[in-house]
């Protein structure tokens, strides 16, 4: 699940800081932008309650903190930070991602570390 909307968020990263700049002059598209990031947290909302679901995550962690954290962790933005400022490729961000998500829904710590 993480490494498919992964994908999804570096195909769409130059787009969507496209659609940014342009958002800051246009109200028509800072409107299709808040449209998008509803949308988006509407359909990672429904991939944790699918793929996790409430009785797979850790203690202490309930429903609206895991699609909070997925929902901040996995979009353009956060490609763009890692991958445009730090070289990182698609590959070692899905790795940080399945890690940390792993780490932070599921109490997991196999796949914490970023080879």
């Amino acid at each position: 699940m993480v490494a498919h909307a992964a994908e999804i968020a570096a195909r769409t990263a130059p787009v969507k800081q496209i659609m940014r700049d342009a958002a800051a002059a246009d109200p028509a598209v800072r409107r299709l932008l808040r449209e998008d990031h509803q949308r988006r947290y509407l359909t990672q909302q429904a991939l944790v309650d699918i793929v996790i679901g409430p009785g797979s995550l850790r203690a202490g962690c309930d429903r609206e903190h895991a699609v909070a954290s997925f929902y901040a962790l996995v979009n353009s933005d956060g490609y763009q930070l890692l991958a445009g400022q730090l070289g990182w490729d698609l590959a070692r961000w899905q790795r940080w991602l399945v890690g940390v998500l792993g780490h932070e829904l599921l109490g997991n710590a196999a796949n914490s570390t970023v080879p």
